[in-house]
């Protein structure tokens, strides 16, 4: 199915903020956090985005 490796799917994706939620630990700190810890952060910005090729 090699040919199925290349087929183009126009699909968007939707975020519901009514389905959010806090994790325990943003109530108590006596619970498990599934959130990273304050020294996995970076001190510098790092930029992402697309990339301008001249006319492309």
């Amino acid at each position: 199915m090699a040919s199925e490796r290349y087929r183009q799917f126009e699909a968007a994706t939707v975020i519901d903020f009514n389905k959010a939620h806090n994790p325990p630990c943003a109530f108590t700190p006596y619970a498990t956090c599934p959130l990273p810890p304050e020294s996995n952060r970076l001190a510098v910005r790092i930029e992402a985005g697309e990339k301008t090729f001249g006319d492309h």
